[in-house]
């Protein structure tokens, strides 16, 4: 077969954690920015996917534990040989202003040139 589904998951985990999509756009979307706050700490973490890699996000709560499940390049499918790259950008971000810094990130990330050395 000359070509094959290129899809994938970036998956993480937090204990003791709440969790939640923040909109990065005036329509109020999250488009792939997820903000996760530890139980007793003073430091958020943020998770973001490329516009252009992600398909769907999915976040679940269990037990007090945040799952997050990014969704890339679902029904792409490629020729033998090409090569995908999906960019995941996370910041650990004081508590404080932890949105607008997560908001500030993801909009530079999105906007940011396309890594393509080696």
């Amino acid at each position: 077969e000359l070509d094959s589904d290129a899809g994938q998951a970036a998956i993480s985990e937090l204990p003791r954690c709440a969790a939640r999509p923040i909109a990065v756009d005036g329509a109020g979307r999250a488009n792939g920015c997820v903000l996760l706050r530890p139980a007793e700490a003073d430091f958020s973490y943020a998770e973001m996917v490329h516009p252009r890699d992600i398909s769907h996000d999915q976040l679940s709560t269990a037990n007090g534990a945040a799952r997050l499940e990014h969704r890339l390049f679902a029904r792409m499918r490629l020729e033998k040989g090409v090569i995908l790259r999906g960019r995941v950008r996370a910041a650990w971000l004081p508590r404080h202003d932890d949105e607008p810094l997560a908001r500030a990130i993801y909009q530079q990330f999105q906007h940011a040139e396309l890594p393509l050395t080696t």
